[in-house]
């Protein structure tokens, strides 16, 4: 579907990370947004802008060729704000804006935006275990239509048993609407639940 397109070609991060939670595929954000930020009360923004022409667009949803030629500009734009370096009491903000637009051939062009918040604590009395909660706002055009809005919250738990190693888990539930009635059928609502064994290494976790 377009958004396994957007997931295998897209080449900015946070766009793969977009498609990959429509996929339902694991897309662990407790560490990949925490661990870039050092100082307090810190800003971190990112904005990519790429012109070119596609000599025979292929369309996001398929594999089919339609030999149709077009200028294109894809633009992304994503700023964060992390409240404290330190987890144990933090607040997390993220904006993300992606769009593909064409000159002439519309029927083609993706727009998605992503909203999120998410707030860290540690009790006094656990204060190495960390938790936190947090919703996220999606909504994606396709072809200047509503596709999908979709809705989650999460609840998690973060607990290092050792210098090496740490177990977490994670509780989500998402709901996703269709303001048009051709995408009615993706529409519904979904829980899961993770648990995750991370072991530190000399290049990261495994």
């Amino acid at each position: 579907n377009r958004f396994t397109y957007l997931s295998q070609h897209a080449q900015d991060s946070k766009i793969v990370m977009l498609a990959n939670k429509q996929l339902g595929k694991d897309t662990d954000t407790t560490t990949s947004r925490a661990e870039p930020y050092e100082e307090d009360g810190m800003w971190q923004s990112l904005i990519s802008v790429q012109l070119g022409n596609d000599s025979n667009i292929v369309l996001p949803d398929d594999e089919n060729i339609t030999e149709q030629s077009d200028q294109f500009a894809d633009f992304l734009f994503s700023t964060s704000y992390f409240s404290r370096a330190d987890l144990s009491n933090a607040w997390l903000l993220d904006f993300t804006y992606y769009g593909s637009k064409y000159s002439e051939a519309t029927n083609y062009e993706i727009s998605m935006y992503a909203i999120s918040g998410r707030k860290y604590f540690s009790p006094t009395s656990l204060s190495n275990t960390k938790f936190y909660m947090g919703a996220d706002f999606e909504s994606i055009d396709l072809s200047n239509v509503s596709y999908l809005d979709t809705t989650s919250f999460n609840l998690g738990v973060e607990y290092p048993f050792s210098s090496k190693d740490k177990l977490s888990l994670d509780m989500s539930f998402r709901n996703a609407s269709a303001t048009d009635s051709q995408f009615k059928y993706l529409a519904g609502s979904s829980s899961r639940y993770q648990l995750t064994w991370k072991h530190a290494t000399t290049n990261g976790y495994w």
